[in-house]
């Protein structure tokens, strides 16, 4: 005869237990029990059961190094980056860039709407519809001579250039100092569309006099630079954004742009290195959390005094770092699972209790929002299990072989 059971409320995965201690209700739980295994279900805030939905396949090719938020979506689809939009209730993709090797991207977006990439090899930007260098390099190098025929006093003049790009002015090149004659000037060559910067005689300051192909009088009205002393930001394996400021991870060093000018930074200032190699760079409100392959940091100041404090005595598996716009929360996979930290820079440890873990080099995480439950999906492999481990569990006793100390 057919009769109703009840399921649940559970209260989540849990591998510690035997499975049958699963059933045994918890303290202050009303009755709530663990799972042992849940496939393709989401467990809701009631602690009840929920079917995912199904899905199908969109678009053909090889797909990597998805990322997406309210304002766009993006993915390598074989050896290209592509644009993702939702057309006629399915997908629509639109190539940026092709050619590129196969390595994961990062992403990241700019409060100016610009989202930044790299691959390690590359640090490039979207701006709209299109892929652009992160700063526009030079055509040809420019050159400078001094000659007769202006009005410049006499001294030494710091002559560089930039150029203007999706992200702002370039870092300027190398200075070049001329010896300028009493009543000469400055002729410029091979600088199209570059902004000429010059100092006064004997100075260290530069000014902007726009793009000229001579500076025969001094205009002390112009802008002074910003970029002087700086250079182009390089590729790395992550990037993201923080108080303005495009952070870029490079093996076991972490970049700073300069604040606003996410395409430089101050090579004498404007990094931070670390013991090993980092595996996630999580922004938050308040700071900025750093997971190498060791140990985990949380830093508030890159620019100031603010040291570096250890969060963890263990770092994070590489590509699992989200952040939750709606807890202000990032959310990364450890050596001990899932681990959240909060705007101010404190953290837990969410699976460490019920979970045991095999070990993994790397993994995902999803942070998802769908009929008002929110959820961090997350994944880990890299790893093969051990063919000889136990995949149950059973009572044993251990008999030790008699020994004898005589010779």
């Amino acid at each position: 005869m057919a009769r109703d059971v009840p399921v649940g409320p559970f209260l989540g995965l849990n591998n510690k237990l035997r499975p049958t201690e699963l059933d045994a209700a918890q303290r202050d739980s009303k009755g709530a029990r663990f799972l042992w295994g849940a496939d393709n279900v989401d467990l809701t805030g009631r602690g009840g059961l929920k079917r995912r939905e199904g899905f199908d396949r969109q678009l053909p090719g090889n797909w990597h190094s998805l990322w997406g938020d309210a304002h766009g979506a993006f993915s390598v689809v074989d050896d290209a980056l592509c644009a993702l939009a939702p057309s006629d209730g399915g997908i629509a993709s639109t190539v940026l860039r092709a050619g590129l090797p196969k390595l994961p991207l990062s992403y990241a977006r700019a409060a100016n709407g610009i989202v930044t990439w790299s691959n390690g090899l590359e640090l490039r930007c979207i701006v709209g519809a299109a892929d652009y260098p992160m700063s526009a390099a030079p055509a040809l190098a420019p050159t400078v001579v001094a000659s007769a025929g202006g009005s410049l006093p006499q001294g030494l003049y710091i002559v560089a250039f930039t150029w203007a790009g999706p992200q702002g002015e370039s870092a300027p090149t190398h200075a070049v100092q001329v010896d300028v004659p009493a009543g000469g000037r400055i002729d410029i060559a091979d600088a199209a569309g570059a902004t000429v910067w010059v100092s006064g005689p004997n100075g260290d300051h530069v000014s902007s006099y726009g793009a000229v192909t001579s500076v025969p009088v001094l205009s002390p009205g112009g802008r002074v630079s910003r970029t002087l002393n700086t250079a182009p930001m390089p590729a790395g394996h992550i990037v993201r954004m923080h108080n303005g400021s495009l952070l870029v991870a490079h093996e076991n060093v972490l970049f700073v742009s300069v604040p606003y000018a996410s395409g430089i930074y101050q090579p004498s200032r404007g990094y931070v290195p670390f013991p090993s190699k980092l595996t996630v760079v999580e922004p938050v409100e308040g700071g900025v959390y750093v997971c190498t392959e060791q140990q985990t940091y949380w830093i508030t100041d890159f620019f100031g005094e603010a040291a570096l404090v250890p969060r963890f005595p263990f770092g994070a598996i590489a590509g699992t770092g989200v952040f939750s716009p709606e807890e202000i929360k990032a959310y990364w996979q450890t050596p001990q699972g899932l681990a959240a930290g909060d705007a101010f820079g404190a953290v837990e440890l969410l699976q460490a209790k019920y979970l045991r873990l095999p070990p993994a080099s790397f993994g995902a995480t999803l942070y998802r929002m769908r009929d008002g439950l929110s959820s961090v999906i997350t994944t880990r492999a890299g790893v093969q299990p051990n063919r000889a481990a136990a995949l149950a569990w059973a009572d044993a006793d251990v008999i030790r072989k008699e020994t004898s100390n005589d010779l």
